[in-house]
């Protein structure tokens, strides 16, 4: 870390990816990336239980606390994956923004498929894990399907490392909402082109999480046309404008998971404008967009703190664990 900071005029560090104890007492500026809130994490996981439990609640707080040292610095600037997550570390140390994994050449490079009146298709891309509230989305699919007896399910995603059985119950579940509907897991799918035409034959991605930085499929799927309903927490609302790219829901709600979801299914004209509002967001959205912020607080840390024997052009070296 020291060899970094002595080449570097600025350095990008993620949070709360990297290790926050060994980047105590910087010698450079910083720009912060911080991509979740490691106390909600906890509090949402079923990771810890009994002792452990309380041992992660104090080892997140202790963490969280440290890096609120860290962005509070007068040479340091964050970017905050959503308004959530800047108002908890002081909007005044940074900016909100969205993540992105989407470039500007992708945004509809793969076009729809399905004809437009096929039956409604329900997409979920993210680990079967208790945070992600899959099981909310599968009680929200089972009463949509009193009302749309040919509604479709998708699943992209595996089991995560430790999960308790959480999966295995997830898995049980899908295996018995397939004797009575379309219900198709892919299992884990990397990123690219049969995930993007998965995202295009969709109608609607669900992000029913408990806990959220800003997802990054949100961005993924509007750039292919797919609507998208999301839970009101974390980063999701800097993510999704209610009514104009998306639809937001209470989290741990199915019948209004289910209502959202069965609007996009009645409302065309409410479709045509949600697709319409998501293609504009993912333009927004895009890894150009979310580097330019990132590259703007480091051109500003780099003037405010610049040494006399600093390059006309800052080294940017991203720190990663």
């Amino acid at each position: 870390i020291r060899e970094v900071e002595r080449r570097s005029d600025v350095v990008i560090v993620q949070l709360p990816l990297a290790a926050t104890w060994s980047l105590s007492n910087p010698r450079r500026p910083r720009v912060y990336q911080v991509c979740a809130n490691l106390r909600q994490m906890v509090a949402t996981s079923t990771w810890y239980r009994g002792p452990k439990r309380l041992a992660a609640h104090l080892a997140a707080w202790v963490i969280d606390r440290n890096q609120s040292r860290l962005i509070e610095r007068p040479d340091a600037r964050m970017i905050a994956h959503g308004d959530e997550l800047a108002r908890h570390y002081g909007i005044e140390h940074g900016r909100a923004a969205v993540s992105a994994t989407i470039l500007d050449r992708e945004i509809i490079s793969v076009p729809r498929r399905r004809p437009l009146n096929a039956p409604f298709r329900i997409l979920f891309v993210g680990f079967l894990r208790h945070e992600k509230g899959v099981d909310t989305l599968l009680s929200a699919f089972r009463r949509v399907l009193t009302q749309i007896p040919d509604a479709e399910l998708e699943i992209v995603g595996g089991r995560d490392s430790v999960d308790h059985g959480v999966a295995g119950q997830l898995l049980r579940e899908l295996d018995e909402l397939s004797r009575r509907a379309t219900v198709v897991h892919h299992g884990h799918l990397s990123f690219g082109p049969q995930l993007f035409q998965i995202f295009a034959d969709a109608d609607v991605l669900v992000v029913p999480s408990r806990s959220e930085g800003t997802p990054r499929v949100l961005v993924e799927a509007r750039a292919f046309g797919c609507t998208v309903v999301g839970s009101a927490v974390g980063g999701i609302p800097t993510s999704i404008e209610d009514g104009v790219d998306g639809l937001l829901v209470p989290p741990n709600d199915s019948e209004a998971l289910c209502a959202a979801l069965l609007r996009i299914a009645d409302d065309g004209s409410l479709r045509k404008r949600l697709v319409a509002g998501g293609i504009k967001r993912a333009r927004r959205c895009t890894v150009e967009a979310f580097a330019d912020q990132i590259y703007a607080e480091a051109l500003r840390l780099n003037q405010e703190f610049r040494s006399p024997a600093a390059v006309e052009d800052p080294v940017l070296t991203k720190l990663v664990r």
